[in-house]
């Protein structure tokens, strides 16, 4: 019985992906590196936030501050799901986040959602990151519910990778960030194309 949902949250709870991917190389040309393609730029998604900057950027100071100014740019780009409040509404289990970017982002983000969460799990509340199971394990600990009575949800390699490893049961989005081959590739199986087949996938399939 499923007693709990976690969920990521860029390109699960925020319809994001694409501007995201946007900040990456406008960051790269505002600091005069090699602009990353879409592909490199989606690699780096699931890595604490500052790991995704140095890994496409570089690790000059210089570069962080950047993109800090990119993203204040374009976060009002960055939308939630259609569906997000029907979808919270309906499911019945405890609800929470884990997510590899700031906690403030993360709140700030989430505007009027945030309320439907019991807590956020983010980067700096753990050593370890996603594919490690840490965080998830930290979440379900928290809800106080077992990892076999746990679904968690994510768009991204990492997020399938940590539910594996944490022992949770794990539906991929379709939002961006995988196609449903490169899913199916590592063993995911249980995939939906918007977070309003959610519901319905938990229900009947678990």
């Amino acid at each position: 019985m499923i007693k709990a949902v976690i969920f990521d949250l860029d390109g699960v709870l925020l319809d994001n992906t694409s501007v995201i991917v946007e900040v990456f190389q406008e960051d790269a040309r505002r600091c005069g590196v090699k602009v990353p393609d879409r592909k490199e730029a989606i690699r780096a998604l699931g890595l604490p936030w500052m790991d995704a900057v140095e890994k496409l950027l570089g690790k000059d100071e210089k570069y962080k501050k950047i993109h800090r100014e990119v993203w204040a740019e374009y976060e009002d780009k960055m939308k939630l799901m259609p569906d997000i409040e029907k979808v919270l509404n309906e499911l019945k289990q405890e609800k929470a986040i884990v997510t590899s970017k700031a906690k403030d982002t993360a709140k700030r983000q989430l505007k009027n959602f945030l309320h439907y969460f019991k807590f956020i799990v983010a980067m700096e509340d753990t050593k370890e990151h996603k594919p490690n199971p840490e965080p998830l394990l930290k979440a379900c600990n928290q809800l106080n519910v077992e990892p076999n009575e746990t679904v968690y949800v994510g768009d991204y390699i990492r997020d399938f990778e940590m539910a594996r490893n944490a022992g949770t049961d794990f539906v991929g989005i379709l939002s961006g960030a995988l196609s449903k081959e490169e899913f199916e590739k590592v063993g995911a199986k249980r995939l939906i194309t918007s977070l309003s087949e959610l519901t319905d996938i938990i229900k009947n399939k678990f």
